[in-house]
């Protein structure tokens, strides 16, 4: 391509590491989607959903295999609902209504990121229903408002500021190395889970 036969360094961020031609830096997406199977698990949660964009969304698809890989090797397989859509907060609240009408004995929702976990919130105070006393929403990003929704959002976190960091070491190492010695660099960063309250233990 143009870009990579420019000499400009480039660094992705956000994009898994599909292509040897730029550097990459990304959050270790299904990591993230395997923690927040394995912690809604430890609830004792079965009557599982997940939320999430379209297949050929890198960072989202990462985030339902790992999901996936959990729920269907636990001891007793799950296999969860999985609806697709737009990953916004519209989608997220579309979403949640089509699924709450087709599978009313869903107790917990992983939505894949946590603009969508707003929008299943609204959908799921609209019935009436309560988080997490009727139904349990995690997220993913941990962005600001997560922390400040009611009840707050337990979510993954993905550590914005090291993806940053780590696109500006890579930037400046590249840009001292001569064109015809840089090596492209993919870095794959660590995922927390943020434990608040919108998760509840099934009895």
């Amino acid at each position: 391509s143009y870009l990579a036969d420019s000499g400009v360094p480039v660094v992705l961020l956000n994009r898994p590491a599909t292509t040897k031609t730029f550097s990459t830096v990304c959050a270790d997406n299904e990591t993230g989607g395997a923690l927040a199977a394995q912690y809604l698990l430890d609830l004792g949660h079965t009557a599982i959903a997940h939320l999430t964009g379209p297949t050929q969304h890198g960072n989202l698809s990462d985030r339902t295999a790992g999901f996936l890989r959990v729920l269907q090797g636990a001891r007793r397989r799950i296999d969860p609902i999985v609806l697709r859509g737009k990953f916004d907060y519209e989608g997220g609240t579309a979403l949640t209504r089509k699924l709450l009408d087709d599978h009313p004995e869903i107790t917990a929702i992983f939505a894949g990121n946590d603009v969508m976990a707003f929008g299943a919130a609204r959908a799921i105070l609209e019935r009436g229903l309560r988080i997490p006393g009727d139904v349990s929403l995690i997220g993913f990003d941990n962005i600001e408002f997560a922390s400040i929704m009611y009840p707050p959002l337990t979510t993954i976190h993905q550590p914005k500021y090291e993806i940053g960091h780590a696109a500006v070491e890579i930037l400046l190492r590249l840009g001292r190395a001569p064109k015809e010695s840089r090596v492209a660099e993919q870095r794959l960063l660590g995922v927390e889970l943020i434990e608040r309250q919108s998760c509840r233990k099934i009895k």
